[in-house]
Parts: structure tokens; C-alpha cells; sequence
């Protein structure tokens, strides 16, 4: 049910329990109902949830909102990380974007953030996106985050390097945004 009304057949079905009992929520003043010019007795969803939040009832799952996904951009190049957190947010503005911009940032922020999908950029001074990658992995309460990785140096050599170290997928720059859509929408099974 996504709707902000409930009837008490309703809230007996998401509660378990005969209708008699969600009546005598009502009648102990427990549930707030109001009734329709026919006579039925409805319940307003936010009554609803705080009510079972106050009696230390399960909320149903259908009743959670749906966690946000998450994505950590990699990229030593700042007009990259803009372009494409705008190019997400565009995609779904529930998405979640966070910046790493060096390969020690983007392992501190990996493990504090956990990302569904890190968007990888390869060539980066210091820490290299090959060697963030076999971190990340290594990561295994978090190693589930699919890692996208991008690079300059389309190749085959690249392309299969960065997929043995435990990318799940890898795009070639420059590369065409239908392209990177097509990637992220799947990686993040939007």
C-alpha cells in the first residue's frame, strides 16, 4: 500500500491480526481513525507507522523507503568528477554521489561510504586505479560494490589487467554517454 489512507482490513493484513483487534486499537484510542460519510473508518498512513513504531511492531518492508543507492566517483581530474556527477544526477537524483580524487582517498572513503558502484578512473599519480581496485576487493564486508573502471588507454591489455583485478566492468575514454549510461544503469540495476 503506497497511498496515504489505510482501511482496517488494511491494517489487519499488514499487522497479522484479526480485524477485531485493530477495532479495539481504535476503540482504546490507540489507532486515530476518521470516518467517511458512509461510515468507514480509515486511517491515515503517518498514523499508521507511528503508531506501530510506538508499539514496537515490524514495520512492513513495503512501508521502508528504498535505501539510496550509492556511487563513489575515482578521478584525479575534478571537471571529470563534476560532468559526471551531474550526468548521474541526471540519470536518478536519489543517487548518492561522493568524490575521491587520489587513490588513498577513494580506499578511506570506500570503506566509510560503501558505494553500490565506484566509477574507477585508472591512470592516477601515486596509488593507480589497478591497485585501488585489488583494495577495494580486498575489502570483503564491502567487496559486493561493483567497480566500473575507465581508462585512456583502451586495450585489450588494460581492459583485461583492470577485469583480473575485480572491475566488473570497463569503459574506454573518450567514451559516448549512451555508453556510460547503458553501464551504470546496469551495474546499479537501476
Amino acid at each position: 500500500m503506497s497511498g496515504r489512507i489505510l482501511t482496517v482490513n488494511e491494517v489487519s493484513r499488514h499487522c497479522s491480526v484479526p480485524i477485531e483487534t485493530v477495532l479495539g486499537w481504535v476503540d482504546e484510542g490507540k489507532l486515530p481513525v476518521f470516518k467517511t460519510p458512509a461510515g468507514h473508518r480509515h486511517i491515515l498512513r503517518i498514523h499508521f507507522l507511528e503508531f506501530i513504531q510506538k508499539e514496537g511492531l515490524p514495520i512492513p518492508s513495503h512501508f521502508q523507503p528504498a535505501p539510496h543507492k550509492r556511487v563513489l566517483e575515482v578521478d584525479d581530474d575534478r571537471q571529470i568528477v563534476f560532468g559526471l556527477t551531474r550526468f548521474i544526477k541526471r540519470m536518478d537524483r536519489s543517487i548518492l554521489v561522493e568524490a575521491a580524487y587520489d587513490g588513498e582517498e577513494a580506499c578511506r572513503k570506500f570503506a566509510t561510504f560503501k558505494p553500490h558502484l565506484v566509477i574507477l578512473d585508472l591512470i592516477m599519480p601515486d596509488l593507480n586505479g589497478f591497485s585501488v581496485c585489488k583494495i577495494m576487493r580486498s575489502k570483503t564486508d564491502i567487496a559486493d560494490a561493483k567497480i566500473l573502471a575507465f581508462s585512456g588507454q583502451d586495450n585489450s591489455e588494460t581492459r583485461n589487467n583492470i577485469l583480473s583485478c575485480g572491475a566488473d566492468d570497463f569503459l574506454g575514454k573518450p567514451f559516448a554517454m549512451e555508453a556510460l549510461n547503458e553501464k551504470i544503469s546496469s551495474l546499479l540495476e537501476l
